[in-house]
């Protein structure tokens, strides 16, 4: 029997690398076109209402105030909530919405979810998956170790 040596193969030739490059490479360039055109990348999960419409369950959005606060009215107990205009958070009846835009006539606003910004649930995602991978990583290491003790040639040659 001749001895070959094998072949180490390059890790960055793995298509699992590859994966990974592209969507590292597509945030990358997400975020760049964020940067060079900030007006365009609008989140499609906001909601934007004008005066008399409803923000949360019954309140509604009332427009600003003559010093620029953020008014909203309460339809069933007539009570109003007057907001300072650098608020990011309405809370009524046990929710609350992110306040992200406003004008005099206009509101808009996302859930807390939806709020979230896409890099972070990116990085959220990316986090998981690297988690994952290294537990899968540390069992396939675990695997050749148990199974180099029971090899079958090993036990032949015990005999």
């Amino acid at each position: 029997m001749r001895f070959v040596a094998k072949k180490a193969r390059s890790p960055w030739v793995q298509p699992r690398w590859l994966i990974v490059l592209a969507i590292i490479s597509a945030t990358f360039i997400f975020e760049i076109m964020r940067w060079i055109i900030p007006f365009e990348s609008r989140n499609p999960l906001y909601q934007e209402v004008t005066i008399g419409e409803p923000v949360i369950a019954d309140w509604v959005y009332n427009g600003v105030d003559e010093e620029g606060y953020l008014r909203f009215f309460n339809r069933l107990d007539d009570q109003t909530v007057v907001l300072p205009p650098d608020s990011h958070l309405f809370g009524a009846d046990g929710r609350f919405v992110v306040l992200e835009h406003h004008t005099p006539t206009s509101l808009t606003y996302a859930e807390p979810i939806e709020a979230l910004p896409t890099r972070w649930i990116l990085v959220i995602l990316g986090l998981i998956a690297a988690l994952v991978a290294l537990i899968l990583w540390r069992f396939q290491i675990w695997r050749q170790k148990f199974m180099k003790k029971f090899h079958p040639q090993r036990r032949i040659m015990r005999r």
